[in-house]
């Protein structure tokens, strides 16, 4: 995928995010998991959204890698922890991202892509 492909999908994907944190079950990976870092795959529920650090779970269409949702930490009025960037995501906020310099930075199957903004982030594609 180019550039403009992986870009072209992250923007759809954000724009595409259900929400952070819907009602529901807990998180899926045989118990409870909790203490999750920004990046790592979590379950976009509210039960999921809480066993991420940040308390966020952002909800993720269909895609390659085959994730439900990403933890992530909400960075309108704070900064992000060391080694993420705050993405600006109209009608959705913004958003802590974990960057990278290659798909082994990222954790749990999430890969490397361009934001648009310069920087790269872990996420998923298309």
């Amino acid at each position: 995928m180019d550039v403009v492909g992986a870009v072209v999908g992250i923007v759809f994907l954000f724009f595409a995010a259900a929400g952070c944190g819907s009602s529901g079950g807990g998180y899926v990976g045989g118990g409870a998991t909790t203490n999750l870092a920004d990046g790592r795959a979590c379950t976009p529920t509210q039960a999921g959204s809480a066993a991420c650090t940040g308390m966020s779970c952002l909800s993720l269409k269909t895609n390659k890698q085959g994730k439900a949702g990403i933890c992530t930490t909400l960075c309108d009025n704070a900064a992000c922890p060391n080694n993420e960037v705050c993405e600006m995501l109209p009608g959705v906020g913004s958003l802590c991202a974990e960057t990278c310099k290659g798909d082994n930075d990222c954790h749990d199957g999430f890969v490397c892509v361009p934001d648009g903004a310069g920087n790269q982030i872990c996420f998923v594609t298309m």
